[in-house]
């Protein structure tokens, strides 16, 4: 069964813990109904054996003998079917349980991903990571602990039945008491789910802080700084004692009030159905079947408090995980949205404005054209814009004013899938994923065969270092590449460049890590990844953009200076002041077109 994922686009995603619920039930609704039909009939039949024992004894007292194979076969049926149906139950819940849990897992997961740059910039990923995976645990755990309302509700419903066969006024009065018990346990219980969701916040803070100080146990070690992080994480970890300490007070307290209200109660009615007997209008079939229906009601309420402390828990781990996860996406695709039609890669900036959510303003009426195949490089300052010129290109945030137009197409209008299709990047800080080799380079086109992937290695000028490693192309690079060196996973990001084949090319300080010699022979393996391409590349090192067909010097969010490099070179503008400081012995020539010329790949 395929599971369906509401993407970005559809109706608002249900953000509550019993909607959730009642959407993911309904991704497996014949499951789902097996399990609760069960687990009506299963202690339906249980609940009767209070009214066979009772009419078993007062067929016998007055000898209708003919009669004691029916209230017997009833008597079985409730000994043998209740069990057996409940067995069953655990069965279904076999196959429902667990595909419950890959169903939430996938569809937080896939929901997560739809979110913006700045949601993974806000919170930690190891508690994201917790988040998701106790969504999958405490969904499940509220559907399944929730049955056990519907088991009480079966016994009750039958016990009021069954002694409504004994006498109307003792039915009633078990309504009566069922209706001041659930006015009394419902505001004890939205106390109780409160705490729990504190506690889930405060187990989430604890659970980022040493993900953090995991992900930088380097830093931790290179300061000798055991200490200070264990200090750090006492009071975090002391307020989720706390939190954890004040749910099980308060559920402790709620359970003690329920049995008053049920010990009380039966205790009531089971005298005042002692005196009838006593009075002699009443029979003693009848009376023990008050008592034994009083026995079940209460053995049933006294296990409420156990299944309502762990339904409170779903329900508090599970309103936190949504409460983080399920948001609005801050960049969804608009209704309509048409993939992006590239044909020749041209973009266009128009009266640009954009300011992040702090209220810094970056760009106040941009404008910029980059003809299709065109390299154009961005020069200036940090701060400058240059980065966030290229984030809103792909889409990672939204502009406030103006458009964005690729090919004549506005970004705002288009999917987001076919955008990041058409747009390759080589980031300064490459990221590799905790796999092979092979599948990183893939990762770029995920259907490449290996001819394919070791034609883009070849090209990146990858391949012999790769062979070189033991396990080549399968090797595995460690959690965010940690086994390779800042140029070879340099080289292999260019590798999956190459292989995604976008005919849009972002280089954002693809070389400002490395040292001159790696730089420059992956320059090399960049200006063949150019060839053929629209390109923006940002660099401070401006000999990198030197292939460049124009430069443009950005401050402060606006273009102050452009031209070809070796116009601005003997210029006396912002270019040729950083070029002479970058190159106090003299301005290298530039490179003519013959010479910047590659092939391409």
């Amino acid at each position: 069964m395929t599971t369906r994922i509401p993407s970005p686009g559809e109706p608002p995603f249900p953000r509550t813990p019993f909607a959730f619920t009642w959407w993911v039930t309904r991704q497996v609704p014949v499951r789902a109904a097996i399990m609760l039909g069960l687990t009506i009939f299963g202690h339906g039949l249980q609940a009767l054996s209070p009214l066979a024992v009772g009419k078993l004894i007062d067929v016998m007292n007055r000898g209708a003998y003919e009669l004691i194979p029916n209230w017997f076969a009833l008597l079985v049926a409730a000994w043998l079917g209740g069990p057996l149906l409940t067995r069953m139950y655990t069965f279904a819940n076999a196959f429902t349980m667990p595909k419950m849990r890959v169903i939430v897992d996938r569809v937080l997961f896939a929901h997560t991903l739809g979110q913006s740059t700045r949601f993974f910039n806000d919170n930690f990923a190891g508690a994201i990571n917790q988040r998701i995976r106790r969504g999958g645990q405490s969904m499940p755990g509220l559907f399944e602990s929730a049955l056990p309302f519907f088991r009480i509700a079966t016994f009750m419903a039958v016990g009021c039945l069954t002694l409504g066969t004994v006498s109307r006024g003792y039915a009633l009065a078990f309504l009566a008491f069922a209706v001041v018990f659930v006015a009394l346990t419902v505001p004890m219980a939205r106390y109780v789910v409160d705490l729990v969701g504190r506690t889930a916040k405060a187990r989430s803070r604890v659970t980022g802080r040493i993900a953090d100080t995991i992900t930088n146990a380097d830093v931790v070690r290179s300061f000798g700084a055991w200490d200070r992080e264990q200090a750090g994480l006492e009071p975090a970890s002391l307020e989720e004692y706390h939190r954890a300490r004040d749910v099980r007070v308060a559920m402790t307290g709620m359970r003690v009030v329920q049995l008053i209200l049920s010990v009380g109660f039966l205790a009531a009615i089971s005298w005042i159905a002692l005196q009838s007997v006593i009075a002699g209008t009443m029979t003693t079939g009848e009376i023990v079947t008050i008592l034994t229906v009083g026995v079940q009601i209460g053995l049933q309420i006294a296990q409420l408090g156990d299944e309502a402390l762990n339904m409170f828990e779903h329900v508090g781990d599970l309103k936190e995980s949504l409460d983080s996860l399920a948001r609005d996406h801050d960049i969804p695709d608009p209704a309509g949205a048409q993939p992006l039609q590239v044909r020749g890669g041209a973009i266009c900036f128009e009266n640009v404005g954009f300011a992040y959510p702090d209220g810094r303003r970056v760009f106040a009426g941009l404008n910029l054209e980059v003809r299709a195949g065109e390299r154009v490089g961005l020069v200036g300052r940090s701060g400058a814009g240059k980065s966030t010129l290229v984030k809103v290109l792909t889409r990672r945030h939204l502009v406030s004013s103006g458009r964005i137009l690729i090919d004549g197409q506005d970004i705002n209008a288009l999917t987001q899938a076919s955008i990041a299709a058409a747009i390759g990047e080589v980031p300064q800080a490459t990221e590799m994923f905790h796999r092979s080799i092979r599948d990183n380079i893939r990762y770029g086109r995920p259907g490449a065969d290996d001819a394919a992937t070791e034609r883009a290695a070849h090209a990146a000028g990858c391949h012999e270092f790769i062979l070189a490693r033991p396990g080549a192309y399968d090797a595995v690079v460690g959690e965010k590449g940690v086994k390779l060196s800042g140029g070879e996973k340099q080289r292999i990001a260019v590798a999956r460049a190459f292989l995604k084949d976008a005919p849009i090319l972002v280089l954002d300080e693809a070389t400002s890590s490395l040292d001159t010699e790696t730089e420059l022979a992956l320059q090399d393996a960049l200006w063949r990844l150019m060839s053929g391409r629209t390109v923006i590349a940002i660099a401070h090192r401006l000999s990198t953009l030197r292939a460049m067909d124009r430069v443009i010097v950005v401050e402060d969010g606006e273009i102050v200076e452009q031209g070809a490099p070796s116009v601005l070179i003997t210029s006396s503008g912002a270019f040729a002041r950083a070029w002479a400081l970058q190159h106090p012995e003299s301005p290298d020539r530039i490179p003519d077109e013959a010479q910047r010329a590659q092939p391409a790949a």
